[in-house]
């Protein structure tokens, strides 16, 4: 039920004290698996098997050659994926379907054998596919030709506020959540606790908006929830506090729908 993304955690130091305690809370773990460090991702299969915590293989390219798969890259995210998971036992990989994703029938082909191989498959994408499969095409990100098991749109309402210049609030942002949230088909991604490949994210302010939103989700009907990042728990210290508020808080009262999240809404829906 609940995900945490680790996405510049040094592996080593995802030791065997933080895997205990990751289980403490019931949380899976998805690791970005960077070319040159299989022998130290499988030594952390290892350690994330005997601490019984489910890892999920997150293969990211360096930036030199896209980080996320697209037009440009498709050959060598292949190579790179195949290569990554010699050795590994079959289990969950994970498709970062960001844009550009001009890659739809070669994503196909490395779907299928990767299925073959015994993997399960799943997406993470941007919030507008809910709202429709023109989305998709636009964004360059097949997610329903991939048919994964699960597809989790980022809701993230900290980037909903940071990089929309003003336009949404704190409390459009909580109603966008609410709202993409009862069209995710149950599963969800909320975020950011720090930094991410930009490096200009704004992360939430503190571990109550966190609260607030696993509330949110969870009254909007979530039952799977992921979390963006491993990396900012460690970094705003107290990991404790982010895990509790991420796996032990309930759902609350749902938030007064808002005119300006409601247009956003009619928006996508009318583009999707």
């Amino acid at each position: 039920m609940f995900r945490l993304y680790s996405e510049h955690v040094p592996l080593g130091e995802i030791d065997a004290p933080l895997l205990r305690g990751l289980r403490a809370y019931g949380v899976e773990l998805a690791v970005a698996a960077f070319a040159g460090h299989e022998d130290e991702y499988h030594a952390l299969a290892r350690r994330a098997q005997r601490a019984q915590v489910p890892l999920v293989v997150w293969p990211l390219l360096d930036d030199a050659r896209g980080r996320w798969p697209s037009g440009g890259n498709v050959a060598a995210f292949r190579e790179h994926v195949l290569d990554f998971i010699e050795g590994l036992a079959p289990g969950t990989l994970l498709f970062d379907l960001e844009p550009p994703l001009a890659w739809t029938r070669a994503a196909l082909r490395l779907a299928r054998e990767l299925r073959e191989r015994g993997w399960r498959l799943e997406s993470v994408v941007p919030p507008m596919l809910v709202y429709g499969r023109r989305w998709e095409r636009w964004l360059g990100t097949p997610a329903a030709e991939l048919a994964c098991a699960r597809m989790e749109p980022m809701a993230y309402t900290s980037l909903f506020e940071g990089y929309s210049r003003g336009l949404v609030s704190r409390r459009v942002a909580r109603d966008l959540l609410v709202r993409i949230t009862r069209r995710s088909g149950g599963a969800v991604a909320l975020g950011v606790v720090g930094p991410g490949a930009l490096g200009d994210e704004r992360a939430y302010r503190d571990v109550d908006e966190l609260r607030d939103d696993v509330s949110l989700a969870r009254a909007a009907g979530a039952t799977r929830l992921s979390l963006y990042a491993l990396d900012g728990l460690l970094e705003r210290g107290a990991p404790e506090r982010w895990l509790e508020a991420f796996t032990r808080t309930r759902a609350g009262a749902l938030p007064r729908a808002t005119r300006r999240g409601a247009l956003l809404e009619f928006a996508g829906a009318l583009l999707g």
